[in-house]
C-alpha cells in the first residue's frame, strides 16, 4: 500500500514558511509530500506532474497568505482537490477570513475549520495528520 501522502499548495513567496513550519510537522507525523520545490526540475511538464500529484495525494495543505491566495496555481490546486474529493486543510498566516473571501478563496476552502498557523496549531494538525496516516496503513 502506498504511502499516506500530502500535497502541499502554496505561493513560491511562501516557500520558506511552508519548508520550516509545516513541512516539519508533516514528516513528523509519519507522511509523504509533495512539495514542487522537490520534486519539478527545470523544464519538466509543470501542469501534469502537479495533476498527477493531485490524483495520487490523500490531501491537501494549502497555505494562505496574502500572496499565495493571488496565485493562479494555488485556487486550482483547491478546484482540483474538490473535484476530487480530497480532504482540505486550509492554514492560514496573516490573512483574515474578509481577505480570503475578497479573493474568492473563503468559498472554496469553507469556514468551518480554518487552521490559523502558530506552534499550537501545528501541535494538533501535526497530532489529527498522525491519526489519518495510522488510519490509512490499517486499511
Amino acid at each position: 500500500m502506498a504511502k499516506y501522502k500530502v500535497f502541499l499548495s502554496h505561493g513560491s513567496q511562501d516557500t520558506h514558511l511552508v519548508t520550516t513550519r509545516v513541512l516539519p510537522a508533516i514528516r513528523a507525523a509519519g507522511a509523504d509530500t509533495f512539495l514542487d520545490e522537490y520534486r519539478i526540475a527545470y523544464g519538466d511538464d509543470f501542469r501534469a506532474i502537479i495533476l498527477r500529484e493531485l490524483e495520487a495525494c490523500n490531501e491537501i495543505v494549502v497555505v494562505l497568505t496574502a500572496t499565495s491566495m493571488s496565485r493562479p496555481w494555488v485556487c486550482a490546486e483547491i478546484g482540483g482537490s474538490l473535484v476530487k474529493c480530497k480532504f482540505i486543510v486550509p492554514m492560514t498566516h496573516g490573512v483574515t477570513e474578509a481577505a480570503m473571501a475578497g479573493a474568492g478563496v473563503l468559498s472554496l476552502v469553507g469556514t468551518t475549520n480554518l487552521l490559523k498557523l502558530g506552534a499550537r496549531t501545528l501541535e494538533r494538525f501535526e497530532a489529527q495528520l498522525r491519526l489519518r496516516v495510522r488510519n490509512h496503513a490499517r486499511v
